[in-house]
């Protein structure tokens, strides 16, 4: 097992030891001096656009017949177990984002597809012209 780090510092990232180079290389500028083992390069989550397949936390793998009659090979069906079930899926989300809210503004509000998830600062919605609604209409 695995020890966790965590310092309470927030340049220790509260990590198991074996993620720390994959956090390390994402973010290398808060590597501190506590953490003085070389980095593998190119060690990557699997998620970054430039990150190689080889070089990704996990290689999914479809041991024994299970892929027969979803795809048509053990390389397809671990591809496929990738982009819907792993950082592939992340990967996925992270391409399709927009930013809603023009460039070059304070406020910030970036969401995916069909507003799924959405990451914003710097705004304000103001709600108040919906109470009087509320009785009167189904509002989601």
């Amino acid at each position: 097992m695995t020890s966790l780090l965590g310092s309470g510092d927030p340049l220790d990232p509260d990590l198991p030891a074996g993620h720390l180079p994959y956090f390390y290389n994402r973010f290398p500028h808060l590597k501190t001096l506590n953490y003085a083992s070389p980095l593998p390069p190119g060690a990557c989550w699997g998620y970054e656009p430039e990150c190689a397949a080889k070089d990704r936390f996990s290689r999914p793998s479809c041991p024994g017949e299970g892929f027969v009659g979803w795809t048509r090979s053990r390389g397809e069906a671990e591809q496929l177990f990738y982009r819907q079930a792993d950082f592939g899926h992340v990967s996925g989300l992270l391409e399709e984002s927009q930013r809603l809210c023009p460039t070059g503004q304070a406020s910030q509000l970036v969401c995916g597809r069909q507003l799924q998830y959405c990451l914003g600062s710097n705004f304000l919605v103001d709600f108040r012209a919906l109470v009087p609604r509320l009785n009167t209409e189904s509002l989601r």
